[in-house]
């Protein structure tokens, strides 16, 4: 099976308007046929969308040319429905207001890619839609990263994907941008920070096969290089594809670190929650995901457990049982010792037996008394802060197998979230003569 086959992959770029004509249209050309190729190789997308700036009526940009491609490719031919993934083969990430830069001339196909079945949008809240956000969300949700041309954006994007342990590949075209200038000169530099060390010359010698100067190779030779250099990762294990996080494990997590972390990753899950088409009971599946690439520069990861020893869903969608979004999570360090509790559930109202239960049960998975747990709370009711409120009075009257201190409930909100679909609370709780930590997190994913 290709390498390609059920991976989202991400071109970015731009060209400065300085640039030679044809160059543009070998661009343009390059990733075009690019698209066709991954979408008949089982590939998925991840995509932007917004204004289009044009030289001699040739985009600037490749996201308009990317979503022709698609749209024509679509017109010819099925593609196979991934049927064991939750989301779409296509997803696109855009700002706030992107429908207001979308050029006249684009609206129809636009809406033509938004009635695909195989097209899901993620739009990122006004208080979020900058740059640095989107990129994190696309880094999240991408496998492999193609990049040509570009400034700072591109750039960063590339180091994001890096990090992650995520493919890179620059095309080596003259598009008067220094992104992928840098990034070229950074792999030339330390190819193991961005390639596995035992095919990292293997991988330079294809890059370097298909430098587009006067004599250039024919598109088809370029997209045949850049598959290469895919398939020529397929047999290396998923951790062992950079050096990057070996490079940065030894940093200390503390917990100014993870509750950042968290919070951060909870608005990431909020803003893909259409992506993944409302399924509850992946919630905590996806947030797992999410975590493990926050936590990977400290040598931490996550495991999902069902503590209980059993994991309920009920086809009612009145019920108050979530399924997997209810797993457990478990934040381990890197000897694999246990550092942090997350007891997820999922609440459509206050519940007063249901939610004491899982009060309850954080405490009773904690056989050490960890200095730091989290409780994250999934809201599904129309009036969040109303619900919020009710949670925090069921906080101060439970009878917790280890007392709060008492000062009770700690409204955080305003402290610690910047967001205001997560709130955020603190109890301490008394424990052999030590204060043990319980974070709750609680989230508006109505």
């Amino acid at each position: 099976m290709s390498e390609i086959k059920r991976k989202r992959i991400q071109i970015a770029g731009s060209a400065d308007s300085s640039v030679l004509t044809q160059q543009l249209i070998l661009a343009n050309s390059i990733v075009y046929n690019l698209v066709s190729e991954i979408l008949s190789l089982g590939g998925g997308l991840v995509i932007t969308l917004g204004h289009e700036p044009k030289k001699e009526d040739i985009p600037l940009i490749f996201d308009w040319t990317i979503i022709d491609a698609i749209t024509h490719y679509l017109d010819q031919k099925e593609i196979t429905q991934w049927k064991d993934n939750s989301s779409k083969q296509i997803i696109g990430v855009v700002y706030n207001k992107f429908k207001e830069k979308i050029p006249q001339f684009r609206k129809e196909l636009w809406k033509k890619l938004a009635k695909s079945n195989y097209f899901g949008l993620t739009v990122l809240p006004e208080v979020s839609s900058f740059g640095g956000n989107l990129r994190k969300i696309q880094s999240n949700l991408g496998d492999i990263l193609i990049i040509l041309g570009g400034s700072k954006g591109v750039y960063d994007l590339a180091k994001l994907y890096a990090s992650n342990n995520k493919l890179v590949i620059p095309i080596n075209i003259n598009l008067k941008k220094e992104g992928t200038i840098k990034i070229l000169e950074e792999i030339y530099q330390n190819p193991n920070l961005f390639f596995p060390s035992g095919i990292s010359e293997y991988i330079i010698s294809l890059l370097n096969s298909y430098q587009i100067e006067e004599n250039s190779p024919g598109i088809s030779e370029i997209i045949s290089v850049i598959i290469k250099i895919i398939e020529s990762i397929k047999n290396i294990p998923y951790n062992k594809r950079s050096a990057v996080t070996v490079l940065s494990s030894n940093k200390v997590l503390l917990e100014p670190h993870i509750l950042t972390i968290l919070i951060n990753d909870m608005a990431t899950l909020q803003q893909i929650n259409r992506i993944i088409s409302r399924e509850e009971d992946k919630y905590s599946l996806f947030l797992s995901a999410l975590l493990n690439n926050s936590l990977k520069p400290y040598g931490y990861f996550t495991d999902i457990h069902d503590l209980s020893g059993k994991t309920e869903k009920s086809g009612d969608t009145n019920s108050m049982l979530g399924g997997l979004g209810e797993l457990d999570i478990r934040i381990l360090n890197s000897n694999r010792e246990l550092a942090h509790i997350c007891e997820a559930l999922i609440l459509r109202s206050i519940n007063k037996n249901y939610t004491k239960e899982h009060l309850k049960k954080i405490f009773d998975y904690d056989a050490i008394g960890l200095p730091v747990n989290f409780m994250i709370i999934y809201s599904k009711v129309k009036y969040f802060s109303k619900l919020w409120g009710k949670y925090i009075n069921l906080v101060n009257e439970f009878n917790f197998p280890y007392p709060l201190t008492t000062e009770g409930f700690k409204d955080l909100s305003n402290e610690l979230s910047q967001y205001a679909e997560i709130k955020i609370g603190l109890t301490n709780h008394m424990r052999e003569g030590r204060i043990c930590k319980l974070y709750h997190f609680f989230l508006n994913f109505n």
